[in-house]
């Protein structure tokens, strides 16, 4: 199983950037950026970020990262540019959440509305700010430095939960033939249960 990572990007990547962008297959996709625009997204330190995406450890794509408009609690990634096989679709992605519950200012639980359904769409855009899904084998690369502030015994306890603490609380859709709405809840599963007990009883 291919291993997929995300890191920034560096100014030295500027060329593979473009190559891929500029790929016959992807023009028809995008719109396509100047030098100088990816070389602005490269050295943002602010409300744009521009990362690399790789596959086992070689570079397979690109992502640009936009925060919404302020105080949203949005991402909105501008692009998603991935090879395969030489060649590559970039498709714009949107994920809104809001925070339901924080502990120790470095842990949440989020509830995440997805306005478009990519692959991965959000452990990817999660990952990209810096706050990675607990559990995520694949953009769980390092210990995040806020989790620092929880303590040794709950920190050990998030680090060992042996899944994605992803929940997919409600689900709705059109009924194909009625086109009646339909909408399915349920609660977290009894895992999701226990570690959310652990943080808020660690937290009192």
């Amino acid at each position: 199983m291919a291993q997929v990572s995300l890191r920034r990007t560096r100014p030295a990547d500027l060329e593979f950037v473009t190559e891929l962008e500029r790929h016959p297959e992807n023009q028809d996709y995008i719109g396509q950026w100047s030098d100088a625009q990816h070389r602005e997204a490269i050295g943002a330190t602010t409300s744009r970020e521009h990362w690399i995406i790789e596959r086992d450890g070689r570079k397979a794509g690109y992502l640009i990262a936009y925060d919404g408009r302020p105080r949203s609690r949005s991402i909105y990634v501008k692009r998603i540019l991935v090879a395969d096989k030489e060649q590559g679709t970039g498709k714009a992605a949107l994920t809104r959440y809001r925070t339901l519950q924080a502990w120790f200012a470095a842990v949440s639980l989020l509830e995440c509305r997805l306005a478009t359904g990519r692959t991965h769409q959000i452990r990817v855009h999660l990952s990209a700010k810096g706050n990675p899904v607990v559990g995520d084998p694949v953009y769980l690369r390092r210990v995040p430095a806020a989790a620092r502030a929880v303590p040794e015994d709950i920190r050990r306890i998030l680090l060992d939960f042996p899944r994605q603490a992803l929940h997919a609380t409600r689900l709705g859709f059109a009924h194909p033939r009625t086109g009646q709405k339909l909408e399915f809840t349920t609660p977290p599963p009894a895992d999701m249960a226990v570690l959310l007990a652990a943080l808020t009883r660690c937290a009192e």
